[in-house]
């Protein structure tokens, strides 16, 4: 299964490997300014990355509840991979190709202005149906699940799939950090297509799948989406 096929929109094979997400959780001084940063500068150098294979994707989105002072997390960005992630993948090349008059010094020194590091979690894919694009919401699910229940809540998902209830749904489990003190070992991803559609009555919101305790959600608006180009 691809990286966030939610996310991807990507049709996987049952015996493919699982993906992975490596997960950045943002806390910024100026949201706007930030943003604008990140898709000036940034997401040009996804893109890149994203075509010549060294990511499958990447998402990015800025919170909408919770937000202000007490949020850890104002922004989320999401590298998506098809198998482990590398360890480390240097920046530079990527800013010279994707024609950026920026030094890996002063992109660092732009992101350092406004914004730090509030969180990083690695997650693999465990299940996935439909598909999400830039402007929908995402609800960030985040549960305590017995063994092998993350993706306990599929069946809703595709019923609500069908209703066009949602976009897509997404289940992953917690690689890193875990241990018995972390919060949660499990979450899920909803899309929906709209503001509208996030109040309309939902058993896959209502009703918790047996086998899992939910500990918070989170609700996003995706700023965008990057993907291969087809035509590379």
């Amino acid at each position: 299964m691809l990286a966030l096929a939610l996310l991807l929109a990507a049709a996987t094979a049952p015996a493919a490997p699982p993906g992975y997400a490596m997960v950045r959780c943002i806390k910024v001084t100026n949201g706007d300014e930030y943003k604008n940063v990140m898709l000036s500068t940034t997401a040009k150098t996804m893109q890149v990355r994203a075509d010549e294979g060294d990511i499958a994707g990447w998402v990015f989105a800025r919170a909408v509840i919770p937000s202000g002072n007490d949020s850890t997390c104002d922004f989320m960005q999401m590298n998506v991979y098809k198998d482990f992630p590398p360890e480390r993948s240097p920046i530079d090349p990527y800013l010279v190709k994707a024609g950026l008059k920026i030094t890996r010094a002063e992109w660092y020194a732009k992101m350092g202005a406004v914004s730090k590091l509030s969180r990083l979690e690695l997650w693999r894919d465990v299940d996935a149906v439909g598909t999400t694009v830039k402007g929908n919401y995402i609800r960030v699910d985040y549960w305590k699940a017995a063994p092998g229940k993350a993706a306990a809540a599929k069946a809703l998902a595709q019923a609500e799939l069908h209703e066009g209830l949602v976009g897509g749904w997404l289940a992953q489990e917690i690689l890193l950090p875990a241990g018995s003190s972390y919060p949660y070992n499990a979450r899920t991803i909803t899309a929906f297509p709209s503001w509208s559609a996030i109040g309309k009555p939902s058993k896959l919101r209502d009703r918790p799948p047996k086998g899992q305790e939910l500990v918070k959600s989170e609700l996003f608006e995706v700023i965008e989406v990057v993907r291969p180009n087809q035509a590379q």
